[in-house]
Formats: structure tokens, sequence, C-alpha cells
């Protein structure tokens, strides 16, 4: 089985999008629409290798969603985001995020990272 990646995304075109990339890379993805599906899916003992978040979602967003994995055992935590603000990046990586990639991106950015991430990771 390859590695799964959980894409916590509300917007379907981007989700569709960066799940279509994915998917064609090799990897199994899941797809929670905010936080709190994140960490509902998380929660069930599913495994993943990879979280990639966006920041603005309803119900809980992406930096509620660090907050909450803050201190857990987690896979590493990638955010996706349209809002390209230093102080955004700072207070994601200050949460635990392991990078953030701001939109739009490109395919080969974000595979890349992806891969990173991944790499040597069980």
């Amino acid at each position: 089985m390859g590695k799964r990646v959980l894409l916590v995304d509300d917007e379907p075109f981007v989700g569709h999008l960066v799940r279509n990339l994915l998917v064609r890379d090799g990897y199994e993805v899941l797809v929670a629409r905010n936080g709190r599906e994140a960490l509902d899916c998380l929660e069930r003992g599913t495994e993943v290798h990879l979280i990639i978040t966006d920041l603005a979602m309803p119900e809980l967003d992406g930096f509620g969603l660090l907050e909450a994995l803050r201190g857990k055992s987690v896979p590493p935590v990638l955010v996706l985001t349209a809002r390209g603000h230093v102080e955004d990046e700072r207070r994601a990586l200050d949460l635990g995020a392991a990078g953030l990639i701001t939109k739009p991106f490109s395919r080969e950015g974000l595979l890349a990272a992806v891969r990173m991430h991944l790499e040597g990771s069980s």
C-alpha cells in the first residue's frame, strides 16, 4: 500500500485538484472538509503519513487543527493556503506545521514538498 495523505480543505475545486495530483503520484488520499472531520479521522485510528491542511475553513480552521494536534504523535502537517501573510506562516510553524505552500501552487512544488516529508517515513 502507498503512503496515505489526509487532505483537509473546504474548497471542492482545490480538494479535487490536489487529490488527483497525489493519487496520480501514487498516494492514497483521504479528504476532510474541515479540522473537525480531520480530527475525527485521526481519532478513529486511521493511519496517515502526512496531513495537508488549508487555514481558512468552517467549524475548525487550520490553526485550530494545528493546536489540537500539538503535543500528539502525528505525522507532518503541511499548510496549503492562499493566506500569504508572514504572520500566518510564523503562527502555523509555531503551532507545529512542517511547512507552508502558498496558493496558487505549482504541481511540481506541491509534489516535491509531499515527497520530501514522506521520504523515509513508514
